[in-house]
């Protein structure tokens, strides 16, 4: 007989494999195994060279975006799939088990994910939370499909938010102990975590340096950045980062803030008085931005500031600007405080 392939002459359509004797998980663990999996390689690569004191190359920030967000997206169903299996469909009203277990239908989006664990699993996840989701989510469209640089720090801050969020979802809503996954899981996690604390310490070590910088006085004028969301950006003629390194022109600060920080922008960003090369005309460039906190008091979002000159208006009442007229009414702000120098 000697080394002849068993399989010889047996046309390969009517091979019957031996099925195995083992048995395979429950199906409930694969997500999170899958998950978890997409974690590590989110924190192996956004840590890629850290050992060595640089940041981590353009690819593995790509790739730890990637995974970050993938990792996201599938743990976030594997609790959804926990409550049912028919809520990771689009359309669970469409659901069938034969397509499930077969992987053949559209799943719902993070998004809706997200608000069927409000709805339905009563799992609660913060408006701060779901926006650093949202971020990730924009930073990942910008790698995958338009192949932007995003700078590494920036890339770190936002997935710092996202990863400490995934940690505590993984361990208070998706760790359930079993003999055949405890092991593996928290072999995973203390890794994760341990990687995890190089990206934080980053973020520590970063903002030590900026506190440094900004202190004193400059607080009143320092605000939280739109892209790494760190109180780090001192507004003026040429804002910048101290944080992240991005900078803006004044009116594309004052555009993003409103978006990304305060929320959609329903008419908070005006001219301001300041800028204007009249007493009364105020000019086109919008710099105004109203509901602005600053790093001496983060959690009062009542005052208005120009994100050019640094005026700051010390009250909760909205202006009145006559756009039609292009200049304020007669009940502009008062209690305006003049320009702290920069």
């Amino acid at each position: 007989m000697g080394n002849r392939d068993p399989f010889d002459g047996v046309p390969y359509g009517r091979v019957s494999l031996v099925r195995r004797t083992v048995e395979r998980p429950d199906v409930t663990f694969r997500p999170i195994r899958n998950g978890i999996d997409y974690l590590l390689s989110a924190v192996e690569h956004l840590t890629a060279r850290r050992d060595r004191d640089l940041f981590p190359a353009d690819r593995d920030l790509k790739y730890g975006v990637l995974h970050l967000h993938a990792a996201t997206e599938v743990l976030l169903k594997a609790r959804l799939e926990v409550e049912h299996w028919s809520l990771v469909f689009a359309d669970p009203g469409k659901a069938t088990l034969a397509n499930f277990q077969a992987g053949s239908f559209n799943s719902t989006t993070v998004d809706g994910a997200i608000a069927r664990l409000r709805d339905i699993a009563q799992v609660e996840i913060s408006d701060k939370t779901r926006q650093a989701i949202k971020r990730l989510g924009d930073t990942r469209n910008a790698f995958t499909h338009y192949g932007h640089s995003v700078p590494a720090l920036v890339v770190e801050s936002r997935s710092a938010e996202v990863l400490a969020f995934l940690i505590e979802f993984i361990e208070e809503e998706l760790h359930v102990p079993t003999d055949d996954f405890d092991e593996e899981f928290d072999t995973s996690m203390r890794r994760i975590r341990a990687v995890l604390g190089n990206i934080d310490s980053l973020v520590a070590d970063r903002m030590r340096d900026v506190d440094a910088e900004l202190k004193g006085e400059l607080l009143e004028n320092t605000i939280m950045c739109p892209a790494c969301r760190q109180f780090a950006v001192l507004v003026g003629s040429e804002p910048q980062c101290r944080f992240c390194l991005q900078a803006w022109l004044p009116r594309d600060l004052a555009s993003e803030y409103v978006v990304l920080v305060t929320g959609p922008d329903d008419g908070q960003v005006i001219p301001c008085e300041d800028c204007a090369s009249g007493k009364r005309r105020v000019g086109d460039e919008r710099t105004l931005v109203f509901h602005v906190a600053t790093a001496d008091n983060p959690q009062d979002d009542g005052q208005a500031l120009c994100f050019k000159c640094g005026t700051k208006y010390m009250r909760r009442k909205r202006v009145v600007y006559d756009h039609a007229s292009d200049a304020f009414s007669e009940h502009a702000p008062t209690e305006r405080t003049p320009d702290e120098p920069h």
